[in-house]
């Protein structure tokens, strides 16, 4: 295999690789798309010699120069939703590597995460509305990484809405983002399994808050909130909870604000063998649980920051159209919808937006999505032209 040397301005620390690296013989280090985090790191590679394929390293130069006289032409706001797919493919084989124990020389795990975290505070600050809507809307990733990304979405504005300040945010973010790293392998099987599970399906889902505590702690993780967060993330404030029984005075907020993140998120995803539950439903049944296996006062800030009716839902109008909620507003009962299927059944060509505080397109009730209507998630957030 040939490859060339790579210079030091080739690789940009925070930023993803543009380029699979190599080292002197040939032995893969680095897979394109992960993060170089510090001076350190990099020098240690640039040191013994980090290596490329000419025509990757020839794409990449070609994509670096077109960039800024892309940017300089259309300047356009970009998608949370393209940058939620881009970070949980990024994510997806650091995760597998962690769970079986094979990362890739060099990859700071804890370092990963909370870049990762860090992407998705800064998202939820430019438009909590649109990454919501993602929660609930998108389905683009693997369920595997889907379902991690869209929990530590929830605990980030779960979070902020608490006042917890982004630089310990972070932590809690990056806790929700890993804490199932030693059953990572077995999440799109559990995911589509209807038959109960197996014996070690069972005693691998028992041990995974320990063992995921124990993958992080090997990979440099040393952050106490973080971890004790992963250890408590399925204990419950009545004791029933794994793997310690422990009851509410003894928990970890973070562990619990993770649990009821999980349970939510995992509530509102179809699985293959059933609907997804409606955000409705689901926010019942977390009324209905708090003070028992959902910590009560968490179980208030998550239903104020959601709102009545999330971003993402879709909802029935009082003249017959069938509507999602795009927007939060100041009255929590009159969001800002899109209109998408007529009162007939017929989904419109192009959405638009009804008032919800008229009469005529109020809110009747939250429906079931209708798999059938195809919606462009970037268009119906204004991302699109």
């Amino acid at each position: 295999m040939e490859l060339t040397e790579l210079n030091a301005d080739e690789i940009v620390l925070g930023q993803p690789l543009l380029v699979d690296c190599y080292d002197s013989h040939g032995h893969l280090l680095l897979r394109r798309g992960l993060i170089v985090s510090n001076q350190k790191q990099l020098d240690f590679l640039l040191e013994h010699g980090l290596y490329a394929r000419p025509e990757e390293r020839a794409r990449a130069k070609s994509a670096q120069s077109a960039a800024p006289i892309a940017a300089a032409v259309v300047a356009k706001p970009l998608s949370p939703f393209g940058a939620l797919e881009r970070l949980g493919l990024r994510l997806q084989p650091l995760f597998f590597g962690a769970c079986a124990g094979k990362l890739p020389p060099l990859v700071d795990l804890g370092a990963e995460c909370l870049g990762a975290a860090d992407q998705i505070i800064k998202l939820g600050e430019g438009d909590a509305d649109a990454l919501f809507g993602a929660v609930h809307l998108d389905t683009s990733l693997p369920y595997c990484i889907r379902h991690c990304v869209h929990r530590a979405i929830v605990c980030d504005r779960i979070g902020e809405h608490m006042a917890i300040a982004p630089e310990h945010r972070r932590y809690l973010v990056a806790a929700a983002l890993s804490c199932d790293l030693s059953i990572y392998n077995i999440h799109d099987q559990l995911y589509g399994q209807k038959d109960a599970l197996l014996p070690v399906q069972r005693d691998a889902i028992d041990a995974h808050p320990v063992a995921t505590a124990q993958i992080l702690s090997s990979a440099g993780v040393t952050n106490t909130r973080w971890l004790t967060a992963v250890m408590q993330h399925h204990e419950l404030p009545n004791g029933k909870g794994y793997p310690r029984g422990l009851v509410r005075d003894s928990l970890s907020e973070w562990g619990l604000m993770i649990k009821l993140a999980d349970m939510y998120t995992a509530m509102i995803s179809p699985r293959r063998y059933r609907s997804a539950s409606s955000s409705k439903s689901a926010l019942r049944t977390i009324l209905l649980e708090r003070g028992t296996t959902i910590d009560a006062d968490l179980a208030v800030h998550f239903i104020k920051t959601l709102g009545v009716f999330p971003p993402g839902v879709w909802v029935k109008l009082q003249n017959g159209e069938t509507a999602i909620v795009t927007h939060r507003g100041l009255n929590p009962k009159a969001p800002r919808v899109m209109s998408v299927v007529g009162p007939r059944g017929a989904p419109f060509e192009h959405p638009f937006e009804r008032r919800t505080d008229s009469r005529h397109h109020e809110i009747v009730d939250v429906v079931e999505r209708d798999e059938l209507v195809e919606i462009d998630l970037p268009r119906l957030w204004g991302y699109n032209p």
